[in-house]
């Protein structure tokens, strides 16, 4: 489980664009980091990570997953739900870019 916890603190670190130190880290980046982790532990349940529901049929073999569209891996993710909860935390980051061509700049 500390690797999942690791990997989650990693994670948010990046998605943050900052580190707290242990004893400065804000209750609502504690849960969402547990939450992510608590979501790879719930695959228990027979289904792939991220899935969210199966669909079968016995007659031609059919079969179908749904997954969640914030599931882009295997690993822990960050929720639609974690980033609205986190969204005061993130340190924006904005790259300017000056075009040869017009001389104008613009963000990405």
């Amino acid at each position: 489980m500390k690797g999942l916890l690791d990997e989650a603190t990693v994670l948010l670190r990046g998605w943050l664009a900052q580190d707290f130190p242990d004893t400065q880290t804000p209750d609502e980046v504690r849960i969402v980091c547990s939450r992510m982790v608590a979501r790879v532990l719930e695959r228990g349940s027979g289904l792939p990570v991220g899935a969210t529901g199966i669909q079968a049929a016995i007659g031609p073999f059919q079969q179908g997953l749904t997954f969640s569209a914030d599931t882009a891996s295997g690993g822990v993710w960050i929720a639609a739900a974690d980033r609205l909860a986190l969204k005061r935390f993130r340190t924006a980051k904005t790259i300017r870019l000056q075009s040869q061509q017009t001389g104008r700049f613009g963000s990405v």
